[in-house]
């Protein structure tokens, strides 16, 4: 996980971190970074999927990355 983590852009990790670990919202998320809260919405949302296809796809990994199941 934190070498696919590693793998990411560092925006779209920060996003994805900031939501799961730090549990922000997108609006909150795109004042901290300063880029609009659909882009912070985007960006975890590619972020997820990367970890998803580097990880294998599998339920333990959405677990992983913040995803309900």
């Amino acid at each position: 996980l934190v070498q696919a983590l590693g793998e990411l852009r560092p925006t779209a990790r920060a996003c994805l971190l900031l939501k799961v670990v730090s549990e922000l919202e997108y609006a909150q998320i795109g004042q901290v970074l300063g880029i609009p809260e659909g882009t912070a919405m985007s960006h975890v949302h590619r972020a997820r999927r990367a970890l998803r296809e580097r990880l294998g796809g599998d339920s333990g990994a959405s677990r992983a990355v913040g995803e309900a199941t």
